[in-house]
């Protein structure tokens, strides 16, 4: 049977993951990760804006809370189904960082570099861009389904600015390793 570990403390825990010296630690960029940042949220205003079309009303019903809180095991499920191993396996952990309110998955082996932005960006493709174009396109007028599209676009922005640094500061042939708070590449071949 297998089951899905859910984790409640800090991080630095799962930091204490064996990274050899032949493992290089992914340094934190400082112009590109403002420049993707400003991307993140310059893109959150057109979203707003066609899906404003909907006239969607942000009451503080409770519905839309509900909305929130379905969205973020959903986001984080997105970013497991791109692991090697699948949900349930001893090498997937999603745990929550109360202190920070943030919540995570974390895969304990090394993955090729685009396998590990497939994951990172994969809440973004099927969470956003895919709920955005049946939005459009279909002309669904579901005011839940544009304020999920919304929150999990500003929830993605940390995953986006990560991949960004991924690409920007990575070899092509690269494997990369969560380490939790750091992230670790080396050249593989």
């Amino acid at each position: 049977k297998r089951e899905i570990k859910i984790l409640i403390f800090n991080k630095k825990k799962i930091e204490r993951t064996s990274v050899s010296k032949d493992w290089n630690t992914l340094k934190m960029p400082t112009g590109e990760y403002f420049f993707s940042l400003c991307i993140v949220f310059a893109l959150y205003p057109l979203f707003t804006y066609l899906l404003n079309l909907y006239e969607i009303n942000f009451s503080r019903e409770l519905k839309y809370l509900v909305v929130v809180l379905l969205n973020i095991p959903l986001h984080e499920i997105s970013h497991a189904l791109f692991f090697p191993d699948r949900p349930g396996s001893e090498n997937i952990v999603f745990g929550v960082l109360p202190k920070k309110l943030s919540f995570y998955v974390h895969y304990k082996g090394s993955v090729s570099k685009i396998r590990f932005l497939l994951s990172l960006l994969s809440p973004i493709l099927l969470l956003t861009v895919l709920p955005f174009i049946l939005i459009l396109g279909l002309g669904l007028e579901n005011n839940y389904l544009i304020y999920f599209v919304q929150i999990n676009w500003l929830l993605s922005g940390h995953d986006f600015l990560v991949a960004v640094m991924i690409l920007l500061r990575t070899p092509a042939n690269s494997r990369i390793k969560d380490g939790a708070e750091k992230f670790y590449w080396r050249v593989c071949g």
